[in-house]
């Protein structure tokens, strides 16, 4: 980790205030889908099913990527009118959702992570119990989760699980769940890259290419996630107010997203980056020196 780099990302990240955060959560793909799912029906057992049952198999996307996939798990929902009155119900959708051409890739192992979801007692315990106190403890879930899947509480499929948790109780709530500041960032290759472009990371010898960078990055996952909770506390410091590793992941994400769209060639990365903060309403300045100092090493 670069600690001098880590601190001039921690400087421009808290320019965004905690409203800049919650304006970017909601622009995340998930939120999206799941808020007009829970507009059309009021039901929070239902909606923290379908979230995290989504969540858990949001991995190895096809062509449209996170987009394609929880648009294609939107349009299912409406083909049900919005409507999940049972837990039998709820597997049925979801494994409906597993049809779907964004999750063809590695869809066999996918439907075993659905039923085991479903068999290992983890989806009744949300329904019958944990959606009472989801939103103040959380990690009681989180742990739950983790071990009913048999996986590390790290890992990133679980991680990002209990950031649809996070997203769902601001939908629910206006608030965000208790979740200590100090989470594992959810490591993909976008978070990977960008730990490099940022400088947060260095790579010696650097390899040339975004997908070689984010492949031999993936490599130093724990270095990764330090590196990204240092940020997520001294932003936290800076604007006193609690930011979760959560909503660096849903920044440095669609940056990353933007970023790759034109081959994270910094100048013109730099502007596609701005670009996407301003379409979602964050300052124009306040924009460009995000984006400029998140291409650093770019």
């Amino acid at each position: 980790m670069i600690h001098d780099r880590i601190e001039k990302v921690v400087m421009v990240l808290s320019l965004l205030g905690f409203d800049g955060f919650v304006t970017i959560d909601r622009a995340e793909p998930e939120f999206t889908t799941l808020k007009e799912f829970y507009d059309h029906y009021n039901d929070l057992r239902s909606l923290l099913v379908i979230g995290l049952g989504a969540a858990i198999v949001d991995y190895q996307l096809g062509v449209g990527g996170a987009y394609a996939f929880w648009n294609c798990l939107k349009d299912i929902l409406k083909k049900h009118n919005f409507t999940i009155g049972s837990l039998d119900e709820a597997y049925s959708v979801l494994l409906e959702f597993m049809s779907c051409k964004v999750n063809a890739r590695l869809r066999n192992t996918k439907i075993r992570r659905i039923h085991r979801l479903f068999d290992s007692g983890f989806v009744k315990y949300l329904w019958n119990e944990a959606y009472k106190y989801f939103d103040i403890e959380p990690m009681k879930i989180w742990r739950k989760l983790a071990l009913c899947m048999g996986s590390d509480m790290s890992s990133k499929t679980i991680s990002f699980t209990m950031k649809i948790l996070d997203l769902i109780s601001l939908i629910v709530n206006g608030y965000y769940a208790y979740f200590p500041v100090d989470l594992p960032i959810p490591v993909d290759e976008h978070i990977a890259r960008m730990s490099v472009y940022s400088g947060i990371l260095m790579l010696n010898p650097r390899p040339k290419t975004p997908t070689e960078i984010g492949s031999a990055a993936l490599r130093f996952r724990n270095l990764i996630v330090r590196g990204w909770s240092e940020v997520a506390r001294g932003v936290s410091s800076i604007i006193s107010k609690r930011i979760s590793i959560f909503r660096i992941d849903s920044l440095i994400w669609q940056l990353s997203k933007a970023a790759s769209s034109v081959g994270y060639a910094r100048h013109r990365a730099v502007e596609a980056m701005k670009k996407r903060l301003v379409e979602i309403g964050i300052n124009e300045d306040v924009a460009l020196k995000i984006a400029s100092e998140l291409a650093h090493e770019m």
